[in-house]
């Protein structure tokens, strides 16, 4: 989370952080699990990002009105460097809850519902794309060149790869599978969570 200078508000969360369990059942019930699952395809109860951020919105209220960008770690890095509050795909995933997954976008019909503005979110990319180049007081600070139009130099362009339908039907027959046999443990994994929560408070 960084605030309109680009300075970090706070410290970064990880993914070992388990605050917002008041978060997560409020998502439960008036978002509901299955929703969310069907669109991020991730588990409420691995607190991703979005429900850390709606946390700071109901916890820390005046830090929340400065946060500007809501960012990955190397995200942040990327702003660092380059001013483009930017994220790959694959972890824009990490934001969970409104994060489409197939879809590659954020849900605003969610967003909208959990109260959380688009325009705090990175702008999305494919990894091989160019974000944009290194700011002149990056490049001096880190000793990084502009660009990595020297690299060409040093490298062999063959082919991009493109996805395979084939192979994405067999991952879609696991992944349904997965779905399916979550469904079945789902109940399972919140009896483990609330077993390790009471012996994580007793000490």
């Amino acid at each position: 989370m960084v605030d309109k200078d680009r300075y970090p508000i706070g410290n970064a969360y990880n993914l070992m952080d388990r605050r917002a369990t008041v978060e997560v059942q409020w998502l439960k019930e008036n978002i509901g699990e299955d929703r969310i699952f069907e669109v991020s395809k991730n588990r409420l109860d691995d607190h991703p990002a979005l429900v850390n951020l709606l946390w700071e919105k109901n916890h820390r209220p005046e830090g929340f009105k400065r946060i500007r960008k809501a960012l990955t770690i190397d995200g942040f890095i990327t702003l660092r460097l380059t001013g483009r509050a930017a994220c790959h795909y694959s972890g824009a995933a990490f934001y969970g809850v409104a994060y489409d997954l197939l879809g590659c976008r954020f849900n605003q019909e969610i967003l909208d519902a959990i109260g959380i503005k688009r325009s705090l979110l990175p702008e999305l990319y494919h990894c091989e794309e160019i974000v944009g180049e290194v700011r002149p007081a990056a490049a001096k600070a880190t000793g990084l060149l502009k660009d990595f139009s020297v690299a060409k130099q040093w490298t062999e362009y063959i082919e991009p790869m493109e996805p395979d339908p084939k192979k994405h039907q067999i991952y879609m027959e696991y992944f349904n599978l997965y779905k399916s046999l979550y469904e079945h443990v789902r109940n399972d994994y919140r009896t483990l969570a609330a077993l390790r929560d009471r012996h994580h408070a007793t000490g």
